[in-house]
């Protein structure tokens, strides 16, 4: 089967096996990083400049398989948290929970399902804004010779391209809005001023005849990824009472980013508030027997920093984490030059 721009040049089958390059292509780039030392800081730059990146052409022309988009969170989600090329490393929280948004205490990657249908939307969007393309009049004739996109329901023997547009529907349904442009040239030939005023009052209607589209989670009234993406986000997660949490703690994960320090030191805060630290505690929770000899400091490290640094009253603000001083709290300073491993 021959290819075009990378892609191949007829989609039929199996979907898993005509995606699967996406897959291998993914795993043998990330397959070269595993053998570097990398902070966390280093690894979340190449999972959202790259890895994530990687599949974005074809996910912008085609709906991925659950199947395949399930094997690339797998892999990238091995990457963040593993520190060997022969290990899968612990996770300890959810690849789900990783995607919220830096603002909610997570770390803001992106969930490749609602990503694929942002992009996908963002094409639809493009055949109601530019009618007059190539694309728009071959989909027109071919589709929906007498009605919106946004309104077809079924086609006859649709292409795998098409069908993917209309996943992503109601994605683009969600923020998107009819506009009515009028015509002040003409409305003045054929109304008094004191009518034109009333008819320029009159706002868009859904149901009425319009002369465009505009899409209203952007200033601008244009469709953009990124606002189609928190579109397809809110669909997914929709608003819910989240499960009530010490307030010490939601304020650490909150402000955790808002740091005045080096990224590498706020992924290490970070950590510590989510159990992500491999402490004796979060070990035996996960049933993983350990030898706590020796492990005292790491045992409760990450609770007594939060201790340290919320709750203590003997200190009037908290201690910085690049210092090595000790506190009676904590009862020793940070390791010497941990902020820089």
């Amino acid at each position: 089967m021959g290819t075009y721009l990378g892609l191949h040049e007829k989609i039929h089958g199996s979907k898993a096996q005509d995606f699967a390059f996406v897959r291998d292509r993914l795993h043998k780039r990330v397959n070269l990083w595993t053998s570097k030392s990398l902070s966390k800081r280093g690894k979340e730059v190449l999972i959202k400049s790259v890895a994530q990146a990687i599949p974005t052409y074809v996910m912008s022309c085609f709906l991925l398989p659950k199947a395949i988009c399930s094997k690339l969170t797998s892999v990238i989600a091995d990457f963040w948290w593993n520190n060997r090329a022969d290990s899968r490393g612990l996770h300890w929280i959810s690849w789900e929970k990783m995607c919220t948004q830096l603002s909610e205490g997570r770390l803001g990657f992106r969930t490749l399902e609602e990503f694929n249908l942002a992009l996908l939307a963002k094409q639809l969007w493009r055949l109601l804004r530019y009618p007059d393309s190539l694309l728009s009049r071959v989909l027109k004739g071919r589709y929906f010779r007498y009605c919106s996109p946004l309104e077809i329901q079924v086609s006859n023997r649709p292409s795998y391209g098409w069908r993917s547009m209309l996943v992503a529907k109601h994605v683009l349904s969600y923020g998107i809005r009819k506009t009515i442009g009028w015509k002040l040239e003409r409305l003045r030939e054929l109304f008094p001023p004191k009518e034109i005023i009333l008819i320029l009052g009159i706002k868009p209607s859904l149901n009425a005849s319009s002369d465009g589209y505009s899409w209203t989670l952007t200033k601008s009234g244009n469709y953009t990824v990124k606002s189609g993406y928190e579109a397809a986000r809110a669909i997914s997660r929709p608003v819910c009472d989240l499960p009530f949490q010490d307030l010490s703690v939601t304020t650490l994960k909150a402000q955790a980013w808002k740091l005045k320090t080096s990224r590498k030191l706020k992924h290490f805060v970070w950590q510590c508030v989510n159990g992500c630290l491999a402490t004796c505690q979060r070990l035996h929770y996960r049933h993983i027997e350990v030898d706590r000899s020796g492990h005292g400091w790491i045992a409760s490290f990450g609770a007594r920093l939060l201790h340290m640094g919320l709750k203590c009253s003997r200190i009037s603000k908290p201690i910085p984490l690049t210092c090595g001083v000790r506190h009676s709290c904590l009862g020793y300073g940070v390791p010497s030059g941990l902020e820089h491993r």
